[in-house]
């Protein structure tokens, strides 16, 4: 004669499971990067020589000290975004160069390039190596 045996449940315990889940969640949530990147286009000037027919250009510097300077001429920004914005009514294809001594923090750089590209979309390049102070003035 068999007598009926007891049969115990298997109880899985999901609690570990949920903890190991939300500890992944929150580590790749850390890790992941929610900021939006904003991609600038960039055109680094060559070697130019100047003829008849190609544009006429104005180098802006900007040096360490906070200040700006248009084709060697410390300028105020005001007065230099005004010119340069009749420079382009008569010349629709004038070229601006923007160079940074060394020591200027990139984003300012890139602040003056933005507002260098509201004024000229197309016309307004990087130069491609850093200025120094006795080549700038």
């Amino acid at each position: 004669m068999l007598l009926p045996s007891k049969k115990s449940k298997i109880r899985v315990n999901l609690t570990p499971l949920i903890d190991v889940v939300f500890i992944l969640l929150i580590f790749f949530m850390l890790v992941s990067s929610f900021s939006q990147w904003r991609e600038l286009p960039l055109e680094i000037s060559q070697a130019v020589t100047v003829t008849q027919n190609q544009p006429t250009i104005s180098f802006v510097v900007l040096h360490s000290a906070k200040r700006i300077s248009l084709n060697k001429q410390t300028i105020a920004l005001e007065k230099l975004l005004q010119t340069l914005q009749v420079h382009i009514a008569t010349d629709a294809k004038h070229q601006i160069i923007l160079g940074a001594e060394e020591g200027v923090a990139l984003q300012q750089l890139i602040t003056l390039l933005e507002k260098l590209k509201t004024i000229a979309t197309d016309n307004v390049s990087l130069a491609k190596h850093e200025v120094s102070s006795t080549n700038a003035d």
